[in-house]
């Protein structure tokens, strides 16, 4: 009786860990085609890479050249993938230790993950082992635990196509937990929200057992990220950086409420992205053309589980957000007849190389990261340079921070800052242990 109970748990981890969601769903019709660059945008990267290439040992030169060529590859420009790749590896060469670079090249190796592509995951434990040490989840900065989350992911991802089935279910299981304990703690991070809800959506979609639980825990946090839009941070709410971000979300919510029957309120979502609100993207003509497909078929798609993963953010996810002229992969979107998104016209224009976008902070200490992520989360939507209230004093930079340390701590503790919504008692007094230190 034992061995065989033990054969009925590894027959469903097998069916659990290896279902490729992609298979049994019928592609619409589009090519698979990204966003060309510009001319202009052409210009200046190949500007940067030869400046990168004329000084091999230039940290400073590589890394802007890497981190300008990975916008535009996250904007469409796949093709240039590769070569994002290898000016920001060499400067993480150069300068293991800068938190910014092993952030964004740790999470850039994802768009290979999701694609079950894993030839550079070696150095994307290299790079998390750099930005992460050895830290318990428990005590890393929301910041480093969006990271780590990334990394989990990947090695989930990994460890189920090397057939490593019941590790990966082990693992799947520790990151939710910790992902729960996480929110549980802080459960107004609208962030760690998005991450949680963006998760058991994806793992719906792979993991049969305990499937309509994942569902419902991913609409309950996108539920809360849809109401509470205005306190995410403001790299991934900022629409000349990460234009597509909401709508991405709220499809997700779409797709997961009508898979679970909940179809009127599917449709509110999907009426909502139905109407682009700009700046018009290539991302939000498709999303909005699908979601016209969905209001017309309801009754044909409620209490579809095969809607899970959602599309776009399934194996598109990197792109979805920054996209502005680049297509989207549709090889996993569900639906029971083709659709020709060939046909839906575009207004969408190419995405801009420099306006004023919030930035990671800068120049924050080792020793004030937890302060960093209230600053950058918080802070960071209107106090940079270029933003509404850069004239009063840009937050982002720590020394701007430092010397108006008075005024911010009396801004905060009195409620008036920031105006949308106080901070929480645990972020004021991250402020509070601060500003009397210095």
């Amino acid at each position: 009786m034992v061995r065989r109970c033990r054969l009925v748990v590894v027959v469903v981890l097998l069916a659990a860990v290896c279902y490729r969601p992609g298979e049994h769903k019928k592609a619409a019709a589009h090519p698979e085609t990204f966003a060309p660059m510009t001319p202009a945008q052409r210009e200046r990267v190949d500007s940067l890479i030869a400046t990168a290439n004329a000084a091999p040992t230039d940290f400073a030169a590589h890394k802007q050249a890497g981190l300008t060529l990975m916008e535009l590859t996250l904007s469409g420009a796949i093709e240039w993938q590769n070569e994002t790749e290898r000016l920001l590896e060499r400067a993480y060469e150069l300068n293991p230790s800068d938190d910014e670079l092993n952030r964004v090249l740790g999470r850039f190796y994802n768009m290979r993950a999701v694609e079950h592509d894993f030839r550079k995951a070696s150095w994307q434990k290299r790079v998390y082992a750099s930005l992460l040490g050895d830290q318990a989840p428990v005590d890393m900065t929301d910041e480093h635990f969006v990271a780590y989350s990334f990394f989990a992911l990947a090695q989930i991802i990994e460890l189920a196509d090397r057939r490593k089935l019941v590790r990966a279910l082990s693992r799947l299981r520790r990151l939710e937990r910790e992902l729960e304990a996480r929110v549980t703690a802080d459960p107004a991070n609208v962030e760690l929200r998005a991450l949680a809800g963006n998760f058991a959506l994806f793992f719906a979609g792979y993991v049969p057992v305990g499937q309509k639980r994942r569902i419902d825990t991913g609409i309950g946090h996108f539920e809360f990220v849809r109401s509470h839009w205005s306190d995410m941070r403001p790299g991934a709410r900022d629409p000349r950086r990460c234009p597509n971000t909401y709508e991405n979300f709220m499809f997700e919510l779409g797709e997961a409420l009508l898979a679970r029957d909940r179809v009127q309120q599917a449709q509110a979502i999907y009426e909502e992205l139905a109407t682009i609100a700009p700046p018009a993207t290539r991302a939000k003509e498709l999303i909005a053309a699908v979601s016209r497909h969905r209001l017309a078929h309801l009754d044909r798609y409620r209490g579809r589980l095969d809607l899970m993963p959602p599309w776009p953010s399934d194996v598109g996810n990197c792109v979805v957000c920054h996209s502005y002229t680049g297509d989207l992969p549709v090889a996993t979107l569900v639906v029971d007849t083709p659709i020709d998104l060939t046909a839906i016209p575009t207004t969408a224009a190419a995405k801009p190389l420099d306006v004023a976008v919030a930035r990671p902070v800068d120049g924050y200490p080792a020793d004030q990261r937890e302060l960093a992520d209230v600053v950058e989360r918080r802070c960071g939507p209107c106090h940079f340079t270029g933003g509404r209230a850069s004239g009063a004093v840009d937050l982002l930079v720590y020394d701007e921070a430092r010397t108006h340390a008075d005024w911010v701590l009396d801004a905060v503790e009195s409620g008036d800052m920031p105006p949308e919504r106080p901070l929480s008692p645990q972020e004021v007094q991250i402020f509070r242990r601060w500003a009397t230190s210095l």
